[in-house]
Parts: structure tokens; C-alpha cells; sequence
């Protein structure tokens, strides 16, 4: 279990990372493709799991490219409220509740997807992972 909780970690720190890299030029495709080449080279996956991890990135980008329009749309609400003379509560709370509804079900697919993934590993390769997981954690703890 503690595995699994580990794998997660790393998992869940990659997508964050590699969405917070905005480098000029670099697409979402681009930073997932990033993320998958990280998670293959480290873990040495074999050709079946480079199909199912590009397969789960494939749906994952694919799913933010479709809550794109509605984040967008929820930004532009609240630049909106920014500008405004006086600043709605309600309507705060509103925009919050549907950015979080939309980064629930976000997290919800992407633990899916981690468990999904996990169950094709090797035990020497989870190893591998968790052990990455612990030397992040030291990195960023220092």
C-alpha cells in the first residue's frame, strides 16, 4: 500500500511539474510527452507498458484540453469581477466551486490512471519508483 501511495506521489508531482512548465514553444503534448520519456527512462518500462503509460497520457491531456474552455471561461469571470467596482461574494465562491469541481474530477481520472498504471509494474520497478519518490522528497525537504 505504501507503494502504491508513493507512486501517486511521484506521479501526481510529475503532472504538476510538467503543467507548470511554461516554457515558450512547449505544448501540453509536449511537457506530457516529457513527463512519459522521465517516467520510461527511470522505471525502464517495457514496449506493453510505453503503450499503456502513453495510452493514460493520451487521456489525460485529452481531458484537459477539454476543460480548457470552461477554465478559461471561469478566468475571464473573474477578471471580469477584478475590474468591477465592488466584488461579488457569491459569485467568488461560485467560480471557486466550479474550478474545483473541475480539478476534482481531474484528480479523480488522474488516480485512475496512476492505479491503472501501477498494476503494470514490476515490483522491481516499483521499487524504482518509490525510491525516486524518496530522493524528490529529500531534494525538496532540504
Amino acid at each position: 500500500m505504501k507503494k502504491m501511495y508513493a507512486l501517486i506521489a511521484i506521479a501526481t508531482v510529475a503532472v504538476l511539474v510538467g503543467a507548470n512548465c511554461r516554457h515558450p514553444g512547449r505544448s501540453l503534448e509536449k511537457r506530457a510527452e516529457w513527463i512519459t520519456e522521465k517516467i520510461d527512462s527511470k522505471l525502464d518500462l517495457n514496449s506493453s507498458q510505453k503503450q499503456e503509460l502513453d495510452q493514460i497520457r493520451n487521456e489525460l491531456v485529452a481531458k484537459v484540453k477539454s476543460n480548457k474552455p470552461q477554465m478559461e471561461q471561469i478566468a475571464t469571470e473573474f477578471e471580469t469581477l477584478v475590474r468591477a467596482d465592488s466584488m461579488d461574494k457569491s459569485k467568488l465562491k461560485d467560480l471557486q466551486k466550479r474550478r474545483d469541481a473541475i480539478h476534482a474530477e481531474m484528480e479523480s481520472l488522474m488516480l485512475d490512471k496512476i492505479v491503472k498504471f501501477h498494476a503494470v509494474l514490476k515490483p522491481e520497478q516499483r521499487a524504482k519508483a518509490a525510491d525516486s519518490i524518496k530522493d524528490l522528497r529529500e531534494h525538496f525537504m532540504k
